[in-house]
């Protein structure tokens, strides 16, 4: 990559950049800032308004970078989480502000942890999950999805 950052906070924005706008609901071919080769196929999709991203952390050849990301809420598999419902899992909650720890190889900075879910805007997870709607109106796992659908359009609606 030409334009490839120089700074473990530009890897890390890159990064995180690429995952809001979907690249990380593919397992792929977004691999090219982290130690990882491929993504595990994810169920489950954290629902972002929006991330800061704090100033790195260098000692020799590592660094970390903490993250804030403004959470809405999680799915999993086709039902919704809000972040205030009990069941937003502990587990979820660590990937609110996450600190990202970031190697030095060949000269290039990789993020090496955390590998997570997918942090996805709510226009991109809007527009993939009404593609997921190809089934019969009556079955349950659309029905389910259908709902999700509301219920995060809603919830964009009212922050306008």
């Amino acid at each position: 990559c030409e334009n490839y950052p120089t700074s473990p906070s530009g890897v890390v924005e890159q990064y995180i950049k690429m995952d809001y706008v979907g690249k990380g609901l593919s397992s792929s071919g977004w691999n090219v800032y982290t130690t990882w080769i491929d993504g595990p196929g994810w169920d489950t999709v954290m629902v972002v308004d929006g991330y800061k991203i704090g100033v790195a952390k260098i000692s020799g050849n590592t660094a970390s970078v903490a993250v804030q990301y403004k959470v809405i809420g999680l799915i999993d598999g086709y039902t919704w989480h809000g972040l205030k419902d009990k069941s937003f899992t502990d587990q979820a909650r660590l990937e609110v502000n996450p600190t990202f720890e970031l190697v030095k190889k060949d000269g290039r900075w990789l993020i090496k942890t955390p590998q997570f879910r997918p942090h996805v805007s709510v226009k991109v997870i809007l527009e993939h999950l009404k593609t997921l709607l190809t089934g019969p109106a009556d079955d349950p796992e659309q029905i389910k999805l259908e709902n999700t659908i509301k219920i995060i359009s809603s919830i964009s609606k009212g922050k306008k």
